[in-house]
């Protein structure tokens, strides 16, 4: 399908994963009650595959970034299965740093007015990055985009700064001629007090996701095992303003004696919403143009994306899947000699089913 053919200024159905869509947040819909996500407490959510929890993870993470550092967001994404109870700990070291580094990026001249015992204790935060230091300090050193070091890093910058200037070149600099080593094995509460203490941050909102492909593979039980020492500190960690926020499969919801102290929600979609993740799509897509596939469809057909909401069973109400369908849908008017949506397209036996699989 090509974007130009409906009017789209870009297509706004090309991205299955919310993790790789730019534009996530300019037509996110967020059901209500999950917007405890927000909040200064330790969260669950819980939704199926598909669901909307990355994405509402992902938007959860730019609403942090807006506090410009006061409430600082951290995102956990585990990228392999470990039964070892102290794995958990040793990646949020790393992702920790990860967001320090991305901190001074944004505010390299809070770094440059700081004491040297000060610098030397940011210092011994970033050596829990799970990569060269030597190597990130060559991108900044020769880049002109902070977008590139993002890309690198992997953590979207929390101020609006969108170039390196002198005080990126200091900060290299800096950060070259240190030789500080870390301290072995250091506890990762010790490090975030620390680094709540340096940088003045009211609050840390850690962020858990991407267990769904574990699911597959690793029984439920000890799956929700793996994560439970990170369950277990969620309560006592939210008195010091480090609040844990899982985003977790729904099969996890079975185990609610494990989630003391944590406020728990469900992602549910019904047709109204799951059409209004369609019709918001279509109206950023076309600069406000349209918000409805009315307006691409031949006269008799009315909220076209309502009765595509309708026709996925129970338990596929979930955005992918009617993105999947509106997409299907589209391809369908392509070929059409008059580029129309018609009314077998959306309820034939076959449009019925596109898009469910």
């Amino acid at each position: 399908m090509t974007s130009d053919k409906f009017g789209f200024q870009f297509d706004p159905f090309c991205h299955l994963d919310s993790t790789k869509d730019a534009r996530l947040h300019e037509y996110l819909v967020i059901p209500k009650t999950v917007e405890i996500a927000w909040g200064d407490a330790p969260v669950a959510i819980f939704a199926q595959p598909g669901g909307g929890k990355s994405a509402l993870r992902s938007y959860t993470e730019k609403v942090f970034r807006g506090t410009r550092g006061v409430k600082l967001p951290i995102t956990y994404v585990p990228a392999t299965y470990s039964p070892d109870p102290e794995f958990h700990f040793r990646a949020l070291r790393q992702s920790l740093a990860g967001s320090i580094f991305i901190y001074l990026i944004s505010y390299p001249d809070l770094f440059l007015q700081f004491s040297s015992q000060r610098q030397a204790q940011t210092l011994q935060l970033l050596t829990y990055l799970p990569y060269r230091l030597d190597t990130t300090l060559d991108i900044i050193a020769n880049t002109q985009s902070i977008e590139e070091i993002e890309q690198f890093l992997g953590v979207r910058a929390i101020s609006g700064i969108e170039k390196p200037g002198r005080a990126h070149q200091e900060l290299v600099r800096i950060l070259r001629n240190s030789q500080t080593r870390k301290t072995k094995d250091a506890d990762i509460a010790t490090l975030l007090t620390q680094a709540q203490e340096i940088f003045e941050i009211k609050s840390f909102h850690i962020l858990v996701d991407g267990l769904d492909g574990f699911i597959e593979t690793t029984d439920e039980t000890a799956l929700f095992t793996w994560i439970a020492p990170l369950l277990d500190r969620a309560e006592s960690w939210s008195q010091e303003q480090i609040y844990l926020k899982f985003f977790l499969p729904t099969l996890l919801s079975a185990f609610p004696e494990n989630l003391t102290g944590i406020q728990t929600a469900t992602l549910k979609w019904d047709d109204g919403l799951l059409a209004e993740v369609i019709r918001r799509r279509l109206y950023v897509a076309s600069g406000g143009a349209f918000d409805s596939l009315d307006a691409i469809a031949t006269p008799e057909l009315r909220n076209v994306e309502f009765h595509l909401a309708r026709q996925l069973p129970a338990e596929q109400k979930l955005p992918r899947k009617i993105i999947l369908k509106a997409r299907h849908l589209l391809e369908r008017a392509d070929h059409n000699t008059d580029g129309y949506i018609h009314y077998n397209d959306v309820f034939t036996k076959e449009a019925n089913y596109a898009g469910q699989a």
